[in-house]
């Protein structure tokens, strides 16, 4: 069944007001592996970009100062913390480069606060500092 020209009006109206299209050229090789990529996801091209997207945004990196051997009683600790069931971390990643920088990935549920990750934050700086290791950079 068409849409009524009020339905038609409500929709330009909408996307007018919350709705912001951004424009994204990629090499027609790209679009392939992106769209191969949404297809095995089950997901549409469109609705990879938007998941890719927002798992970047929801993502922060925190740099250490020195590696974080990850004993038993700070491995322990931070699992326990993040893990708790109302914590809003879906994921987490030890990370160590070539050069000898050490880091913690976090990822965040979309759905969370930013005030609530910034407490997550605090708490795991805390928790670091019980072992001398110190945050030096957030990105």
């Amino acid at each position: 069944m068409p849409l009524s020209e009020s339905q038609k009006k409500a929709n330009t109206k909408y996307r007018e007001k919350s709705i912001k299209r951004i424009p994204l050229d990629v090499q027609k090789e790209k679009y392939e592996e992106i769209k191969a990529a949404a297809t095995t996801a089950g997901e549409s091209v469109n609705g990879f970009i938007k998941d890719s997207i927002n798992k970047k945004i929801c993502t922060v990196k925190l740099e250490l100062n020195k590696p974080a051997n990850w004993n038993v009683d700070l491995q322990d600790k931070l699992e326990k913390y993040l893990l708790e069931p109302e914590n809003i971390v879906s994921e987490v990643s030890r990370n160590a480069d070539s050069s000898g920088h050490y880091s913690i990935s976090l990822r965040f549920k979309e759905e969370s606060a930013e005030k609530k990750r910034l407490e997550v934050i605090e708490k795991i700086k805390e928790l670091l500092e019980e072992y001398d290791i110190k945050i030096i950079n957030e990105a």
